[in-house]
């Protein structure tokens, strides 16, 4: 999706919680820890992904990000990314989901590892997209992660494997778990506003 389309992702209000940021093995990629009502996600992305939108305080949690291509400079055309927590004990943010898996719950659907994973294309304006949805319960949420990137004249040759990549990377860097969240030493923390 572009980024026009997750202006209302996220519309519910909730409590606060804790965002901590690591810089993950790779020296080209963070690792952020969400902290939710019961437990804790963790999942790594692109040190160099720009971040859209960072909603940590309601029952569906909202990270998303534009993932840099030179083929878009001066397009209004935007690969980006997105990971989703739903709490499972929110009505509203199951309902939600819900809805979320009801729309995007189409294409060629497959798996990666617990990740039940779509693969779709869709057009925004005159521009063709590829789109890769991912949906999986972790710790005390329903998460969905959700990749779409341009069919660009100037992207790389290699611009879809590169994104298909970085799409399994992310389903493979996300984990959880019920039970207080131990900070880790190398950690910094950002509380939301």
């Amino acid at each position: 999706m572009s980024r026009r389309n997750y202006s209302a992702a996220n519309l519910l209000t909730g409590i606060a919680i804790l965002l901590t940021a690591v810089p993950a093995v790779a020296a080209d990629q963070v690792e952020l820890s969400v902290v939710t009502d019961k437990g804790w996600v963790r999942f790594t992305v692109g040190a160099n992904w720009k971040v859209l939108k960072m909603d940590t305080k309601n029952p569906v949690r909202l990270a998303l990000f534009q993932l840099p291509n030179p083929a878009e400079e001066g397009t209004a055309a935007s690969t980006n990314a997105s990971v989703v927590l739903y709490e499972v004990d929110s009505s509203e943010a199951s309902s939600e989901f819900a809805r979320v898996h009801r729309k995007y719950a189409k294409g060629t659907k497959s798996r990666t590892g617990a990740w039940e994973v779509f693969n779709s294309n869709f057009k925004e304006g005159s521009t063709n997209y590829s789109g890769r949805v991912a949906f999986r319960d972790i710790a005390d949420v329903h998460v969905s992660v959700v990749f779409a990137w341009p069919h660009l004249p100037r992207n790389s040759a290699n611009y879809d494997s590169e994104m298909e990549q970085a799409f399994v990377g992310i389903l493979k860097s996300v984990n959880g778990a019920i039970g207080k969240y131990e900070r880790r030493n190398d950690e910094t923390v950002q509380r939301p506003k």
